[in-house]
């Protein structure tokens, strides 16, 4: 079975992975949260993160962004009621609807606590 990384937000913007020689897959849902944190009320040094973050999707061909298919992440966190409906748990059911469409293991990557 082949490994597949996957990059939530807070990956992208606390950890070296900008600039990285190792494929990694986003979905739509983190692309969403960067674009808002660029024009939100974070502090100036977050923002500039999710510009950076930005920047190295639209040129390094070692990002993959997957197109997020938010009815059937709804029919997920419906199955998991563990799972609340906000970005985070979202990403996470988009990285699983990968790892099953494409029989590949994935390897999460965040910074988040949980």
């Amino acid at each position: 079975m082949k490994i597949k990384h996957w990059a939530d937000t807070s990956a992208l913007l606390h950890q070296p992975l900008l600039n990285t020689e190792i494929g990694i897959a986003i979905s739509t849902v983190t692309v969403a949260e960067l674009e808002h944190i660029k024009n939100s009320n974070e502090n100036e040094g977050t923002k500039y993160r999710a510009r950076e973050a930005v920047r190295a999707l639209l040129t390094n061909p070692n990002f993959d962004v997957v197109l997020t298919d938010n009815k059937r992440i709804d029919k997920m966190l419906k199955k998991y009621k563990f799972l609340s409906n906000i970005p985070d748990h979202r990403i996470i059911c988009a990285a699983e609807l990968y790892a099953i469409e494409h029989g590949e293991d994935i390897v999460f990557l965040t910074s988040d606590a949980l």
